[in-house]
Parts: C-alpha cells; sequence; structure tokens
C-alpha cells in the first residue's frame, strides 16, 4: 500500500513514457490484490461492507464513465482510464479498509502521502533553476502567466514553475494531500514529532500559495 502512493506519484511525471505509464502502479497493485485474497482466504481479514448509498453514488459513477467511454471517441484511450477508475476504487474500498486496518497502518499512510507533498515542494523549487534531465526525460513543466485586473491584460508576464508533472494540478493537489495528512498526524503528535509535523504543515502551505 506505502509502494503504491510513490509509484502511482512517479507515473504522473515525465520520466515515464506514454507505453509504460500504467506499469509501475500495475506491479504494485498486483501484491496487494493477491495479498487481500490470501487474507480472505484464510479468515485473517474481512471485507468491509460499503454504506448503501455510497455505493449507489460509486456504482451510478462508473456506469456513467463507462457510458462515456463506449462513446468516446477515443475509446482505447477512454477505456483505460475507466479500469484505472474501478481499479482505484477497488482499492480504496475494498483493499484498503483491510490493508490499513489499523491505527499503525493508516500513520504510516499519512506519513508517506505528507513525504510525498513535501518531495513535490522541494523538487519544484529545485526545478525553479531551471528543468533537469533525468534518464533521457525532460523534467520540469513552466507556465508564463499574464496577470490581469479585472480581466484587462497588464503586460506583466510572471513565470510560474508547476514542479514535475505533465499537468498543471498535480503539483497543487499533492502539496493538498500532504498538508491535509500532516494536519492529520499533528493532530495526535507530542513533543518533537508535534514540531517536525508544524513546520511540514507550514512548509507545504508556502508551497500551495507559491
Amino acid at each position: 500500500m506505502l509502494a503504491w502512493l510513490p509509484a502511482s506519484l512517479v507515473t504522473a511525471t515525465g520520466l515515464v513514457p506514454d507505453s509504460g505509464r500504467y506499469l509501475p502502479t500495475a506491479v504494485v497493485l498486483a501484491p496487494l490484490g493477491l495479498i487481500c485474497a490470501l487474507w480472505w482466504i484464510r479468515g485473517r481479514a474481512r471485507a468491509v461492507a460499503v454504506e448503501r448509498r455510497l455505493l449507489v453514488v460509486l456504482v451510478a459513477y462508473v456506469a456513467w464513465c463507462g457510458l462515456a467511454a463506449i462513446t468516446s471517441v477515443a475509446r482505447g484511450t477512454s477505456m483505460a482510464y475507466l479500469g484505472g477508475i474501478v481499479v482505484t476504487l477497488a482499492l480504496i474500498y475494498v483493499a484498503a479498509p483491510v490493508l490499513i486496518a489499523d491505527d499503525r497502518a493508516r500513520r504510516w499512510v499519512l506519513a508517506v502521502v505528507t513525504v510525498m507533498g513535501l518531495a513535490c515542494a522541494a523538487v519544484g523549487l529545485a526545478l525553479a533553476m531551471g528543468p533537469w534531465t533525468v534518464f533521457g526525460q525532460a523534467l520540469g513543466q513552466y507556465e508564463i502567466i499574464e496577470i490581469t485586473v479585472l480581466g484587462n491584460p497588464t503586460g506583466l508576464i510572471v513565470l510560474r514553475v508547476i514542479g514535475p508533472f505533465l499537468a498543471s494540478n498535480g503539483q497543487g493537489i499533492n502539496c493538498a494531500l500532504g498538508l491535509i495528512a500532516v494536519i492529520a498526524l499533528r493532530a495526535g503528535a507530542r513533543g518533537r514529532a508535534h514540531t517536525v509535523a508544524t513546520i511540514s504543515a507550514v512548509a507545504l502551505l508556502v508551497a500551495l500559495l507559491d
């Protein structure tokens, strides 16, 4: 479970070519599925029932996505997204409650999400000095933004680093998730751990506002 989080994060960057975009996640998800199946067979874990109203919403969502995929002009790409949606929902609502049933496991997940957010913030700061070339792939996405006032252009141009992701929202989403996770960790932390969580929260907040 902990390995799936950074694996899925890396696939959203320019380091992974399109042809291998799903491989890192698939390599991690396959063992997770086998572990859950073995635990259920041996009676070590029980499937957690999804609340009925939530189940109805999830089924309706998947059905709508399926209809959109079937009628899509790029059916192959849409079906790949549909498969990813189904697998992700199964992981969240079926496998995750089994794999992180105890408080210690949940704290580890929160810690990994926090570290991922901090890593994204640090990489974004480093990329401000210029793009990197890693494994022959360019890492670093940039935006050229013109400041407007009431919809009117001002001629003021701002260069903005959006991190290592292919989409501009990736950096903000991961920093926001890291901030939520560290706030949850901070609530139960004491002493030095509380101080570290506070500093991490401030750093992630600054990265979000940047």
